[in-house]
């Protein structure tokens, strides 16, 4: 699967159906709570994102500085979670 943020088209794993549902566990607990949400629940949860998109997460990110690394997980967890519009148009919506 490709994910694209700004000029950049990243190549990550597709997700299955396992991994689909702990995500979205994962991410109502970050975001389902209350409108403040804490930085280490939202790391973690990009974390867990950069573990199913990439085999090595390090040697993925070891050209990008941590804004450019932040938009690619938060982009391929709403294409994950098909919560894009990016997401949308590959699903033919």
């Amino acid at each position: 699967m490709k994910v694209v943020v700004d000029d950049l088209e990243v190549q990550v794993r597709n997700i299955n159906y396992r991994q689909k549902k702990g995500l979205q566990g994962e991410y109502m607990d970050v975001y389902g709570k209350s409108a403040k949400i804490k930085q280490k629940d939202f790391n973690l949860l990009l974390a867990s994102v950069a573990e199913i998109a990439f085999s090595n997460p390090e040697e993925a990110f070891k050209d990008y500085d941590s804004i450019t690394e932040d938009k690619i997980l938060i982009q391929t967890l709403m294409d994950y979670l098909e919560l894009s519009d990016q997401s949308k148009k590959i699903e033919g919506d």
